[in-house]
């Protein structure tokens, strides 16, 4: 009667009362606590179970009360004790399947963990829930925990290993785990349930410093079962799960992927050789299979078994074989093996990619199912998609999404966007043909493509989505979806500067309008690449495109503003060559056309060009006034992308001629739109200009400061003529500080080779003249010669400014080898072609003859 006695559970007033104090209910307390269940609350109350040392603390910090104030910190009954004779160490625990080789790219993770685990610690936390993806290394970190000889010692009495699954079998490890504590077989035997088996266990367990790991949880409440330790004992659990992870309480550890440079090392350790002589297709699976540590290992494996006889036919055939996704993901590890879900029964399976993923996939519903296979249409991450996007795409509601994210194979990404790894979409590719989920990615992006709010940020968030949206549109029978969306949408890529897309749809889009009735449309793509290619600086495509263009067009309509816009390129090229005549033909004839039109963009841009030739030419009243023209209609259109050029190159003109206040109010307006519209190109050329500006008012901080950023823009979005103009910049720049003619040689070689590669012969000429400088200054007099005859001689007709400055350079080299007749000549010239230009630079010239008493000529 005695023993039955003391068995018997023992009521908990101090909790319960605590709680009514509180006025809260048993399910309220439980979801304060996180616990998973309200009966848990009542078990304790009524003594029949104690709450884990997790659930215990969080009690105390609800109540503000101790351990003992609730009745939780009770002795243990001396004779319910089996001391344990040795330390256990569970023989259920697995090891890693390559245990030679290190754990690659986990240092820092298994240091914050090994913290959390640390008795001493004040991080110290009693319950770690590892959570990832499938095949990412949970339980491979769990494993190095368990070995880890400092781990043992802060738990001497042992580890103990639960492996649930997704079926769970809580009841067989709590009986193993009694059978390695000692209970006796009677013990056993009286013992019927899991409440019986996890009171029982407890109070076994007493005050041992126990280490419990509960690996691959699915189910909260087995888990729960297998909890059993006390404030000194710890436990680790993983799960694939995330809803799982955060209703478990505890600490909760997201364990991430390898990167790309962990995953070529983890793949270096296992096959060393093969990765010194394949190095491109090792990296390029290590790409494929987005850093999953299991992924890896299989393949390392596999290839380390194909390439033991060092054949290299062998060695490229399992390469090869291993670019199919079908066999990547079968890949399996000999004499390891895994319980899978089936249909009605649980099933022993070899460990491999695809078995691993299809235990997440065999708890989903068919509805999400086909949402999860919808969604694999996206790229893999690091790319994100929108909310609004994945319901679009997957025609699904926001709780299959949920559910997606809560079994772990949809992932949340800031932002409230979301993404996929790249195993889950090769599985679902593999085992579904979505074609239109196909058709509803494409149609989404393209009418977001023609939203007027779709700004800078967004377009460049979405950029992997709105390829892949062409790429699937780019089939026979999408071909006019895919090419009308071109059309709309390559002046807003070319707009944020993605030329490299926008040149690639254009000429796929080329392609498909082949019909004599699609003239209009090639048309269109044509001026388009003409346009494009005139912002790279490809003004041999310029040509080529506006041509063909006009000719097109010449049979259906001369007048259209395509015909306006062609023309306008072609004098854009014209500029570029020097050929002021040639081109200002071609913008007279563009501006005709404008003009019998209602007023357009084009208008905008050709009295530009108009302005700038002119103002190369000396004819500065005129080109003031189509600046002016350009700028009013560019206001009344709203035509922000017409103002920014207006703005910036009316900008130049006022710095050129030394109008710096009206300068810096003109460039400052466009400089402002383009960063608020987020047009890279143009805020690249508008810190050209405003370091041009603080250069010509001898601030030099801040002309370098804008011209490096400028310059970082411009190799970013490879605009070579940008570039090659801000290294000459800043080659002028260390010459006019005079401390560094290395650095300023160096930048004026880089420049001379883009230009003259290109060839942009104002630039070579302006370079040349910068280095003829620097050779001046240095005494060396053949070496200016050169550098001054080629700045003369690549100068463009009509560009007053830079012959202006070989002639004056000339002037200087022949003066210094005593030929005054010829210095006084260029001179003289450099001085009156700087007079009809306007330029502050004749002040310098006439100086410099007055001091080397030689006459200035009045007229030239």
């Amino acid at each position: 009667m005695g023993g039955r006695k003391t068995n018997q559970a023992q009521f908990n007033t101090l909790l319960k009362n605590a709680r009514l104090e509180h006025h809260l209910s048993q399910q309220e307390v439980a979801a304060l606590i996180g616990a998973p269940h309200a009966y848990m609350i009542s078990r304790w109350e009524n003594g029949a179970s104690s709450p884990s040392s997790y659930y215990g603390e969080r009690l105390c910090k609800l109540f503000e009360k101790s351990l003992q104030e609730l009745g939780l910190l009770r002795p243990v009954q001396a004779h319910l004790i089996h001391p344990l004779s040795t330390t256990i160490y569970d023989p259920m625990l697995p090891s890693r399947l390559t245990s030679d080789i290190p754990l690659v790219g986990r240092d820092a993770l298994l240091q914050r963990l090994k913290e959390l685990l640390q008795p001493i610690s004040p991080h110290r936390s009693t319950r770690l829930v590892l959570q990832g993806l499938p095949g990412v290394g949970k339980t491979t970190l769990a494993m190095e925990l368990a070995a880890h000889e400092e781990i043992r010692s802060w738990y001497p009495d042992g580890i103990l290993w639960a492996g649930l699954g997704p079926r769970g079998q809580a009841l067989t490890v709590l009986n193993r785990w009694g059978n390695l504590l000692s209970l006796n077989e009677q013990e056993c035997r009286s013992l019927h349930t899991l409440q019986d088996w996890t009171q029982r266990l407890h109070a076994l367990i007493g005050g041992r410093r126990l280490l419990f790991i509960i690996d691959d949880v699915w189910d909260i409440t087995e888990a729960t079962y297998c909890i059993i330790g006390n404030t000194h004992s710890a436990c680790i659990l993983t799960t694939r799960l995330p809803e799982i992870a955060y209703t478990l309480g505890g600490e909760v550890i997201q364990v991430p992927e390898l990167n790309e440079q962990e995953s070529l090392q983890l793949l270096r350790h296992m096959i060393p050789t093969l990765h010194n002589t394949a190095q491109t297709e090792i990296q390029e699976l290590a790409h494929a299979v987005g850093g999953l540590p299991l992924a890896l290992t299989l393949i390392g494996s596999y290839l380390l078994i194909q390439t033991r006889h060092q054949q290299s036919r062998r060695t490229q055939q399992a390469l090869s074989r291993l670019k199919q996704v079908e066999h990547r993901l079968s890949l399996t590890q000999p004499g390891i093996r895994i319980s899978r879900l089936g249909s009605d029964a649980l099933h022993e399976t070899d460990v491999s990619l695809q078995a691993v993923i299809e235990m997440s996939i065999s708890i989903l519903e068919k509805t999400e199912r086909e949402a999860l296979y919808a969604l694999a249409l996206f790229p893999p991450k690091p790319n994100t998609f929108s909310e609004e996007a994945a319901l679009a795409v997957a025609a699904t509601v926001p709780e299959v999404l949920d559910r997606l994210v809560d079994v772990g194979l949809l992932e949340v990404h800031e932002h409230e966007r979301y993404q996929l790894h790249q195993s889950i979409i090769d599985y679902a590719h593999m085992n579904s043909a979505e074609s239109q989920a196909r058709e509803r990615l494409s149609q989404y992006f393209f009418q977001l493509l023609e939203s007027p709010t779709h700004g800078h940020y967004a377009l460049y968030l979405e950029i992997e989505n709105i390829r892949t949206a062409f790429e699937y549109a780019y089939e026979p029978e999408t071909y006019a979806l895919f090419a009308h969306a071109v059309l709309n949408s390559a002046p807003l890529f070319m707009k944020h500067g993605l030329f490299p897309q926008a040149q690639e749809l254009l000429l796929k889009a080329s392609s498909v309008f082949t019909g004599e009735h699609e003239q209009i449309n090639q048309a269109r793509v044509l001026c388009h690449l003409a346009s494009l290619s005139r912002i790279l600086a490809h003004y041999s495509d310029v040509d080529t495109y506006a041509q063909a263009c006009l000719t097109l067009m010449e049979k259906h309509d001369p007048q259209h503003e395509i015909v306006a816009t062609a023309l306008s390129c072609l004098g854009h090229s014209a500029i570029i060559r020097g050929e002021y005549v040639v081109a200002e033909t071609y913008l007279q004839q563009g501006l005709a056309v404008s003009r019998h039109l209602p007023p357009v963009t084009s208008t905008c841009h050709i009295l530009r060009l108009l302005a700038v030739i002119l103002d190369y030419q000396g004819k500065l009243a005129q080109a003031e006034h189509y600046f002016q023209e350009g700028l009013e209609i560019a206001r009344t259109l709203a035509e922000h992308e017409a103002l920014i050029s207006l703005l910036g190159s009316a900008g130049v003109y006022m710095t050129t001629h030394g109008r710096y206040a009206e300068a810096e109010q003109l460039l400052s307006e466009g400089f402002a739109l383009a960063q608020q519209i987020g047009l890279r190109a143009e805020i690249c050329h508008f810190l050209l200009d405003l370091g041009d500006l603080a250069f010509s008012q001898d601030d030099l901080a801040q002309a370098e400061s804008r011209w490096q950023e400028s310059l970082t823009y411009a190799r970013q979005m490879q605009l070579q003529q940008a570039t090659s103009v801000l290294l000459q910049n800043l080659g002028l720049l260390e010459i006019r500080r005079g401390r560094d003619d290395a650095q300023a040689l160096a930048y004026l070689t880089e420049g001379l080779e883009i230009a003259q590669a290109k060839p942009y012969p104002d630039t070579v000429s302006g370079i040349y003249c910068a280095m003829g400088d620097i050779y001046l200054k240095q005494g060396k007099r053949d070496e200016a010669l050169q550098a001054y005859q080629q700045a003369r001689a690549n100068a463009p007709a009509g560009h007053q400014i830079n012959m202006a400055s070989a002639l004056f350079g000339l002037a200087q080299v022949y003066a210094l080898h005593g030929e005054r007749a010829l210095a006084h000549d260029y001179g003289n010239q450099s001085y009156h072609l700087f007079m009809e230009a306007k330029a502050p630079q004749s002040a310098q010239v006439k100086c410099w003859l007055q001091h080397n008493n030689l006459p200035l000529m009045e007229a030239w």
